[in-house]
């Protein structure tokens, strides 16, 4: 992956992260051909915008899909700070796992995380009960899960629990 559509995609996940969770749909462009969605939905009912279907997953069925998440590239272990520069990076970022090194880190840097209004992406869990003791000793913080391989190649990461800013990689 070269470094721009690396930078893309990052910019676009972090974007993401920091969007609210319920904004209002935006039409970008419009054919004149529009069909509507429930012409590609198996189910032959319609879908009314203020009509909540009793099948939607809740969001721990939604990331359990998402699980085991796997970040081979890595391992738990001590990071020396490194100066970088990563000017289209606007958060801050940090990488954890679901390991006990991991969990006291973020315990422990919770606060300054928050202060820096960090976007965290767990990158290794096995279960729903992982990614839930991670979720709740991060209290309000952003966790993601996902895996870390493309940012551990393109930053040369070898190890995780690691705050990642525009400037400086550092535990």
């Amino acid at each position: 992956m070269n470094r721009g559509r690396f930078r893309r995609l990052l910019l676009i996940g972090l974007i993401l992260a920091a969007a609210p969770a319920h904004a209002e749909l935006a039409v970008i462009y419009d054919s004149g051909r529009t069909r509507p969605i429930t012409d590609y939905l198996d189910r032959p009912e319609s879908i009314h915008p203020n009509e909540t279907p009793a099948s939607l997953p809740s969001p721990a069925e939604l990331f359990s899909q998402v699980l085991p998440i796997r970040t081979p590239e890595m391992t738990p272990g001590e990071v020396a700070p490194t100066m970088v520069s990563l000017p289209y990076l606007s958060r801050p970022l940090f990488l954890i796992g679901s390991d006990d090194f991991s969990k006291r880190w973020l315990a422990q840097y919770r606060d300054r995380l928050r202060k820096l209004q960090a976007v965290g992406m767990l990158i290794q869990a096995d279960s729903a009960a992982d990614l839930e003791r991670i979720r709740t000793l991060a209290g309000d913080l952003k966790i993601l899960p996902a895996s870390g391989s493309e940012l551990a190649r393109h930053l040369n990461l070898l190890h995780y629990p690691v705050l990642i800013s525009s400037t400086r990689i550092e535990q």
